[in-house]
């Protein structure tokens, strides 16, 4: 529907580490280097709203943006390198800030009584649950690989809430796992659709490889709207070139079940505009009126579509 490279401030899109969007306008934070970051509020067309750029280390500033969460109107900012979250009210204004005993998460999710949920992959427990004052609560999770090997990283996960739940899904493994608030396991879901199989076994090659300096994704991003599940899917690259093999992006749409189980709906190809161009989608976010923000690694730009079975 619409492809944006440049602001109206003459900002570009590029760096970006985490969308969110909320009342169908979007919070878009961007990595600017020399340890400085910028969040960008953007209209239902991508118009530049305002923008929230506080470098420092003081009350209320932050030097890169490690992951957002929405909840009550209010934007949760995680700053994994100065191990505090920031919270702002929607009109972009500061409202407080809390240090936490945790520099090393990858995901966040926050909870009606400003709870905060952490992937912690480091810990034997990969999911650290904070008070609204920073205290730890606890840990729990399940763990994919043990916290002594190198490959930890496959603990990692992207947390969301949803009815009371609380939703993690693997980016290197494919798996969707459900906990209640207080940490109780649920139940798991194996996601695997047919047209990723030979991507699932190449990252899990990859990363069991011990001399593997890295780790693989199967997951970019995800995002959750009502009981649909949004999964962008990381490139797959050729065997013997290791240039990626394919000019879209794939889309997995889930149906989120009652007990905690996921159905296959649909999947999507993203194309850009310029469709013999490579896509390379690697954030995420979806609307209330039936659109679908990807940002554009390749292309540098965020791209708009439309799922009219939203």
């Amino acid at each position: 529907m619409k492809n944006v490279s440049g602001l109206n401030d003459s900002t570009f899109i590029a760096n970006v580490s985490s969308i969110e969007s909320i009342h169908n306008q979007f919070f878009l934070s961007l990595y600017l280097g020399g340890g400085s970051s910028q969040i960008l509020q953007l209209g239902p067309d991508l118009d530049l709203r305002g923008i929230i750029q506080r470098n420092g280390k003081g009350p209320g500033e932050f030097t890169s943006v490690t992951d957002m969460s929405i909840i009550n109107d209010s934007l949760y900012v995680y700053n994994e390198t100065q191990a505090k979250i920031l919270v702002f009210d929607h009109n972009k204004k500061f409202i407080r800030e809390t240090k936490i005993s945790e520099a090393s998460a990858s995901h966040m999710a926050v909870d009606e009584r400003s709870h905060f949920f952490l992937s912690t992959p480091s810990r034997s427990d990969p999911i650290t649950k904070f008070s609204a004052e920073g205290q730890q609560i606890t840990t729990f999770g399940r763990n994919t690989i043990g916290e002594d090997s190198r490959h930890y990283r496959r603990n990692s996960r992207m947390l969301f809430i949803y009815n009371d739940r609380l939703i993690a899904i693997g980016r290197s493994e494919p798996v969707l796992e459900v906990y209640s608030l207080e940490g109780t396991f649920l139940s798991t879901t194996r996601i695997d659709p047919p047209e990723i199989h030979e991507l699932i076994a190449y990252v899990r090659e990859e990363n069991e490889d011990p001399d593997a300096r890295g780790f693989s994704l199967l997951f970019f991003d995800a995002a959750i709207h009502n009981n649909n599940i949004y999964l962008l899917v990381a490139k797959h690259p050729n065997e013997n070139t290791k240039a990626y093999d394919t000019n879209f992006t794939f889309l997995f749409k889930y149906k989120l079940n009652t007990g905690g189980g996921v159905t296959h709906e649909q999947t999507f190809k993203l194309f850009r505009s310029d469709q013999d161009k490579l896509m390379y989608g690697s954030a995420l976010a979806v609307t209330d009126d039936h659109k679908i923000i990807v940002n554009d690694m390749m292309g540098k730009s965020l791209l708009m579509y439309e799922d009219e079975r939203l």
